[in-house]
């Protein structure tokens, strides 16, 4: 299956967004993309896109609820959050 360097690029800002864990509708998912010059993206196109990379709504350190991906999928970097780096205390 081909992937055009177009839908990478969607791909690439649209990860790079939830890691910054501020956005807590898609809609404004939306803008932003839409602000960095994606055309043709609307919320159901988002709302696949979460559906597909496994993305949800959580907590983040301001306590708001934010699409985030999971974990895992997460490389983390010197700027997330201290809860995605921690697996464990003892």
């Amino acid at each position: 299956m081909y992937v055009s360097s177009k839908q990478e690029d969607l791909v690439k800002a649209f990860k790079a967004l939830l890691k910054e864990e501020k956005f807590s509708y898609q809609s404004e998912i939306v803008t932003a993309l839409q602000e960095q010059g994606f055309e043709n993206i609307n919320q159901s196109k988002i709302s696949r896109m979460l559906t597909k990379f496994g993305a949800v709504r959580n907590r983040n350190a301001k306590m708001e609820m934010v699409y985030c991906l999971p974990a895992e999928l997460v490389v983390p970097t010197i700027t997330s959050p201290l809860k995605n780096l921690v697996l464990d205390v003892s």
